[in-house]
């Protein structure tokens, strides 16, 4: 029987809520008409999403809105509206959260609430998240949520230690090893990307046993890998060394090979940290030639130039053995990958060209969406954008054209192309008026790619077009955030949204 954590720290909070939360959960059951926005005043980006979102009837959908528009007011330092937004996405799940989205809405606010000062509500909802995940005894959802919980409690500042360690208590009795050791690592990386105090050893050392207890050793290999990565990180080297050839006997001791996430993964993490020739020698062993070339391209991370090149040599004359056609394009792309990070962009547009072609013959290809949206970006990181428009040529359908648009310039907007990151937005924007289906799909990843370039009449005339309310609240929600951050509003542009909004209404 699985170990229950008890609260004893914590009893005192909980009984002192436990008749405001029946009250709370009562409420919510017995008004499900969505309330006026609770905000003070609409006349913001952040105020006119909140009312948009509280038109939305699904409770947790409207809850989750609440928490993202929340979100928005704090960061843009209005703590007032902030508090009451997470106030209201709080109270609509209350403190009986049944399932994974709605312990999301209370993980998301309770910083909210310690920034505003009121450590209490930050507690509680933390409290009701942690109680949520040890009623569970589905340990992926545990994996998930509890390191999740940890960085909400290491965001809630001081107020929430205690409800901090029994979160972490609560990884240790995950009955699936690797889930617990997933979730070990997770929360390491936590205390690692928060600069805290806490130490991510002692984590390290609950989970190697873990690994050791799973059943699949490319999957041990792995999770042996990033507990050396965190190890040296964390000030460790001996104990990463040590971690790095247990995952580098896991994989010798492997007699096929497949070219999963887990595998590849594992090889660039143990080339980073010093077994690069290693795992280059790993490639010898492997007969299918789609894993080989992919393998030695993950070795590179860890190796001089010579030695990269090398192994990108290799890989160009094993490319021909290449059967599968979706496998030779992939290959293709990441060896252009290789060639480009060793400096070389001649190559590498060589191999986006091969890629290019075998994309044009056979057209079925193309809708699977990753071949081409990985071919653009790699056109955008040689720096040939007219290559990656006219990529878009060969697109099947408005819907495929879109997509692949989208992400086109959501890679040019990381390289701060802004311009030409509009115009591939323009481009999927056009296709969803041509689609015959998921346009509304297509203009909630767009609205937010407007705002991100500061196009953001542009945004709003995408948001006009949008159908669906549940989309078009989000879509409000995620243009109103972006639009937030820095800049103030335009009272124009406000206008405009309002217009925009209240014709939709």
């Amino acid at each position: 029987m699985r170990k229950v954590a008890r609260y004893t720290s914590l009893d005192l909070v909980r009984h002192t809520v436990v008749v405001l939360a029946t009250l709370l959960v009562l409420s919510c059951r017995s008004t499900p008409e969505p309330d006026p926005a609770p905000v003070t005043d609409i006349s913001s980006y952040l105020g006119l999403a909140a009312e948009e979102a509280s038109s939305v009837v699904q409770v947790l959908e409207r809850s989750l809105l609440y928490s993202t528009i929340a979100e928005g007011f704090v960061g843009s330092s209005d703590l007032e509206n902030g508090v009451l937004m997470a106030q209201a996405a709080f109270d609509l799940v209350a403190l009986e959260p049944t399932n994974s989205a709605a312990v999301e809405v209370l993980i998301r606010v309770a910083p909210l609430f310690s920034a505003s000062g009121d450590d209490n509500s930050a507690i509680l909802s933390l409290t009701s998240a942690v109680q949520y995940v040890s009623s569970t005894a589905d340990s992926t959802i545990q994996a998930t949520l509890l390191p999740r919980i940890v960085e909400s409690g290491i965001d809630s500042g001081e107020a929430a230690r205690d409800i901090l360690r029994v979160a972490v208590d609560e990884v240790y009795v995950i009955e699936d090893p690797v889930r617990r050791a997933e979730a070990l690592i997770a929360i390491g990386d936590v205390f690692q990307a928060r600069d805290t105090a806490l130490s991510p050893v002692g984590l390290i050392h609950q989970a190697s046993p873990a690994v050791r207890a799973g059943t699949d050793p490319i999957e041990r290999a792995d999770l042996f890998a990033r507990l050396a990565t965190l190890a040296l990180v964390a000030g460790e080297p001996e104990l990463s060394m040590r971690l790095a050839e247990s995952a580098h006997r896991e994989l010798e001791g492997v007699e096929r090979y497949e070219p999963s996430p887990q595998l590849i993964r594992a090889v660039r993490l143990l080339s980073a940290l010093g077994f690069g020739e290693r795992m280059t020698i790993l490639a010898d062993r492997v007969r299918d030639p789609f894993t080989a070339i992919r393998l030695l391209i993950a070795a590179n991370d860890g190796l001089g130039r010579s030695a990269s090149i090398a192994n990108l040599e290799r890989a160009d004359l094993i490319l021909s053995t290449i059967v599968d056609p979706a496998e030779f394009v992939l290959a293709e792309i990441d060896i252009g990958h290789g060639w480009l990070s060793a400096g070389t962009t001649r190559i590498a547009l060589e191999h986006a060209e091969s890629a290019n072609g075998r994309l044009a013959i056979e057209p079925t290809l193309y809708s699977t969406l990753e071949l081409p949206t990985r071919l653009a970006q790699l056109y955008v990181e040689i720096g040939d954008v007219e290559r990656a428009r006219d990529l878009l040529l060969l697109a099947g359908d408005a819907y495929v054209r879109g997509a692949v648009a989208i992400e086109t310039a959501n890679a040019l907007v990381r390289a701060g192309s802004l311009g030409l990151a509009d115009d591939f937005y323009t481009i999927a924007l056009i296709a969803s008026d041509e689609t015959t289906y998921l346009a509304d799909a297509l203009r909630a990843e767009i609205v937010p790619g407007y705002a991100r370039t500061g196009s953001l009449r542009l945004a709003i005339r995408t948001i006009e077009r949008i159908q669906d309310e549940l989309v078009r609240a989000r879509a409000v929600a995620a243009f109103a955030v972006i639009a937030s951050d820095g800049t103030p509003p335009s009272p124009l542009i406000v206008a405009d949204l309002a217009s925009v909004l209240s014709r939709d209404s």
